[in-house]
């Protein structure tokens, strides 16, 4: 019943994994209902009197994607966390679901791109429309 060095860490990057999932999807849930259930991704904001509104919002679509592919990469994980425990304690791996294991994954980290970067050009898209709107000057 000895556990390898790296079984330890394919558990500890499937729980590292699980939580980042679950970060983003209720950080961004959260959000979403702060605005109404409108998405904040790729908005602008506007000066109404003194202080800032968002004038715009985006597809709701957007943040449902990026929701949906965080909470997927958090079962999946949890899952994986769980068998990879299992098998540590029954001393039995089964090498069969490796490529099967794998090819999931590759395609869970490719929607993970996909979702980082619709976050990431969403959030520079509304942070540059506050500062742009609060400065009063276009950014480079």
């Amino acid at each position: 019943m000895a556990v390898s060095a790296l079984q330890l860490g394919e558990l500890a990057l499937h729980g590292a994994a699980f939580l980042c999932g679950v970060v983003c999807a209720s950080a961004l849930t959260v959000t979403q209902g702060e605005f109404g259930g409108q998405c904040i991704l790729y908005g602008s904001v506007d000066k109404n009197g003194t202080a800032l509104a968002l004038s715009r919002f985006s597809n709701i679509s957007l943040c449902y994607f990026v929701a949906a592919i965080s909470i997927l990469i958090a079962v999946y994980c949890f899952a994986m966390l769980l068998y990879g425990i299992y098998s540590c304690c029954m001393d039995e791996r089964d090498h069969t679901w490796l490529t099967i294991n794998l090819a999931i994954s590759a395609v869970i980290l490719f929607f993970l791109l996909v979702s980082a970067c619709i976050l990431r050009v969403g959030m520079d898209t509304l942070c540059s429309s506050i500062l742009q709107t609060k400065l009063g000057w276009p950014l480079l």
